[in-house]
């Protein structure tokens, strides 16, 4: 039996992730007793210390670095969380006879197998994440089961074309693009405390591109031989932007000139500009048709997050939780 195929691009992507973590760090040592307990079957410190490293390494954060004690234990609490949802989530998929074949297993570790330089470094890399061949086997076999339970036992009501319609007519400034502009720039460069003379001297160097534009000359071309700025490759495209992303000056003269018009020169504080304005777009309520695709994947998303929560709070509603380690914000 083959795992169906959004179950398997998780569970592998989560794998992958997993060893690319443990990658260059031995495996932790070992640390005695008890985290926590649930529903009698021990969370052992050590799986929460090495958990915690992987879960502080996915959210781009160094343990090392981390100076306050309050961020650290609201991390690690986080952390023991996640293992106490998988926990719950193992019991009831044994509870519900969930059966994960070696054949699934054996097929889960040759694609994670493949995905790596030789059999060597793979090996190498599970070692580092604290598994043997045996044991990482068994892990994605308890991986496997955990998301199949949590499709099964708290898959969300799908998203009907209904439910669609009624949420895009019920939020439209959320599907409403505002007025934006296409522009270009060239730009000559003025260091914020440059003198009088300085100033001069760049508003000499900017007439020239800015004489060329005004009688025709493609402002693309003049923007890659005049620009100082690194989108003098790309002619001085910034591309599309609305209302507020630039700096005041540089917005207010943008938004002024209309398709095809080149404005005269205007300082930031980046310096002095030169602004064409290749297209403009009006406010604009994107038509259902044209978001439907990407509201259904949004709405299903959301629904998948809440039924999980809230199959989460059932099963610990009915658990017994117990929490050995001294973090804030205990939900034990």
């Amino acid at each position: 039996m083959k795992l169906a195929s959004p179950l398997r691009s998780r569970v592998l992507s989560a794998m992958a992730a997993l060893l690319l973590m443990g990658m260059g760090a031995g495996a932790p040592a070992q640390i005695v007793g008890a985290a926590a307990r649930v529903n009698g079957v021990e969370i052992s410190n050590f799986r929460l210390e090495r958990h915690f490293d992987d879960y502080v390494k996915d959210k781009g954060r160094n343990i090392t670095k981390m100076i306050n004690p309050k961020v650290y234990k609201k991390l690690k609490r986080e952390a023991l969380d996640q293992l106490i949802e998988k926990e719950l989530v193992w019991q009831e998929a044994q509870r519900r006879g969930i059966v994960v074949t070696q054949a699934e297993v054996d097929a889960a570790l040759k694609d994670l197998e493949s995905k790596h330089k030789s059999r060597d470094d793979f090996l190498r890399r599970m070692q580092n994440a604290g598994f043997d061949e045996k044991s990482y086997g068994e892990y994605i076999r308890r991986e496997i089961a955990i998301q199949r339970c949590l499709d099964e036992a708290f898959a969300p009501t799908p998203v009907t074309d209904q439910d669609v319609h009624d949420f895009y007519l019920a939020n439209p400034d959320k599907f409403t693009r505002p007025e934006g502009v296409h522009a270009r720039h060239i730009l000559v460069k003025v260091p914020y405390n440059a003198d009088a003379e300085t100033r001069a001297k760049a508003r000499q160097r900017i007439e020239e591109p800015l004489a060329k534009a005004r009688k025709g000359e493609d402002f693309a071309s003049l923007a890659r031989e005049y620009s100082e700025d690194a989108s003098a490759e790309s002619g001085g495209d910034l591309g599309a932007f609305p209302r507020g992303r630039m700096v005041p000056e540089f917005d207010e003269a943008a938004f002024k000139l209309q398709a095809g018009e080149i404005s005269g020169v205007v300082e930031t504080q980046y310096g002095l500009h030169i602004i064409k304005v290749d297209e403009r777009f009006p406010e604009k309520l994107m038509s259902e048709d044209e978001i439907r695709d990407r509201l259904r994947e949004y709405m299903s998303s959301q629904r998948r997050d809440e039924a999980r929560r809230a199959g989460d709070r059932a099963l610990r509603d009915k658990a017994k939780i117990e929490v050995y380690v001294r973090l804030e914000d205990s939900k034990g």
